[in-house]
């Protein structure tokens, strides 16, 4: 049995097509992150055809149930005249030479699929195709066996150009008339100003903080930060906090303040958090009072400042100047640190105009959901020391 080495760019356009075309009618998007797509090409009894082994977490009887069931899944009928073929893992002719997967597997026509499959021209589609497309030749043409994965260049041309175009803010986020700013806490003192009473966190049922309060708040920590602890622009400032409200007016006050939050995580090990310090060069840490003392013992060259403490020990209106600086998009955001299972824990540095990229300007997902008025309310569930979304 001949097998062919490589897929022509027609034979990948092809699959590609059809992978993406078969994932949105049968399988919800989400699941397709948890697809391993095996390729191969064989030539079966003069006509070459695709293999394609989905690897899903379903087995034989459910996905088999899942193609016939009639919730918006197509069945073998309406799959067959566009190509694809439900064989099952016992019905592959005896010669056919795959390798053995116990899940279901699609054979795919390309001599019948030609101009059957039709795909919606959505942003979407426009963007997976060319992926698709680059992904694949990258596999079957330009790896050798002893390539390693940093050494691939998986980035087309045309996904460099759209990243670019979607990190810039279009002449009407630019306009005076919407306020755009390249820094992310700019965002949250436009609330304050202009709905200081409206609530902006809640926790455990009966701590409410207002916009009004709550930058208020931070504008004395991050002025305390400046003028009291010699914290300059650029600086990095730890975090070491569990879920509280001083979690989140420590993090914009860092911010107000110019320099970029670091977060720990408490249950990670003393090492870990003692490395972080030591590549950041941080000499600040805010915590709450409850986790002073762990942060002294793992950090004892570090200038420790419970927050809680700080905030109910100034008045309203503290009497230090207002800071100097001023933010730009340029400027560092947070740092985050890998796990370090590889080695030393390595630092991911995010600036202002990164965060507002993808928060502010993002998926229209974002939009919508800032559409829905100022009664929308966010569950906080993501770990702080890992996800920036807790506040923005």
């Amino acid at each position: 049995m001949a097998h062919s080495s490589s897929l022509t760019d027609s034979e990948i356009e092809i699959l590609a097509a059809i992978a993406l075309a078969y994932s949105t009618t049968s399988f919800n998007y989400w699941e397709l992150e948890n697809i391993d797509l095996v390729l191969r090409v064989v030539d079966l009894a003069g006509e070459k055809l695709l293999s394609l082994t989905f690897s899903l977490s379903y087995t034989v009887e459910q996905l088999y149930k899942l193609l016939h069931s009639s919730w918006n899944h197509p069945s073998t009928e309406e799959l067959t005249p566009a190509g694809i073929i439900f064989l099952g893992t016992s019905d592959f002719p005896p010669d056919l030479d795959l390798p053995n997967f116990p899940d279901v597997k699609f054979a795919v026509s390309l001599d019948n699929i030609s101009g059957k499959i039709e795909l919606h021209p959505t942003s979407e589609s426009r963007f997976i195709l060319p992926r698709f497309h680059s992904l694949l030749s990258l596999l079957h043409d330009a790896a050798p066996l002893e390539t390693v994965l940093y050494e691939l260049t998986s980035v087309t041309e045309h996904e460099e150009k759209l990243l670019l175009q979607w990190g810039v803010a279009t002449p009407e986020q630019q306009s005076s008339e919407h306020e755009y700013s390249a820094v992310i806490h700019h965002y949250i003192e436009k609330v304050a100003r202009e709905t200081p009473e409206a609530v902006a966190l809640q926790f455990e049922n009966h701590t409410v903080v207002r916009y009004g309060e709550l930058n208020q708040q931070a504008d004395n920590l991050a002025r305390y930060l400046v003028h009291e602890l010699s914290v300059h622009p650029g600086d990095l400032v730890l975090e070491f906090f569990d879920r509280s409200v001083e979690m989140i007016i420590a993090q914009l006050a860092i911010l107000k303040a110019g320099a970029a939050y670091v977060p720990l995580d408490i249950v990670h090990p003393v090492q870990r958090s003692r490395t972080i310090q030591e590549i950041t060069n941080a000499k600040v840490c805010l915590t709450t009072e409850t986790l002073r003392e762990s942060v002294c013992d793992r950090l004892p060259t570090v200038n420790v400042v419970g927050v809680d403490t700080f905030l109910s020990s100034i008045p309203s209106k503290a009497s230090w100047p207002p800071i100097s600086h001023s933010s730009d998009g340029e400027d560092l955001c947070y740092v985050m640190f890998t796990s370090g299972t590889t080695g030393t824990p390595k630092g991911v540095m995010v600036q202002h105009s990164a965060v507002v990229a993808s928060v502010i300007n993002g998926p229209a997902y974002n939009q919508k959901l800032r559409q829905l008025g100022p009664n929308l309310r966010t569950l906080v569930l993501s770990n702080y020391a890992f996800d920036y979304v807790r506040l923005f």
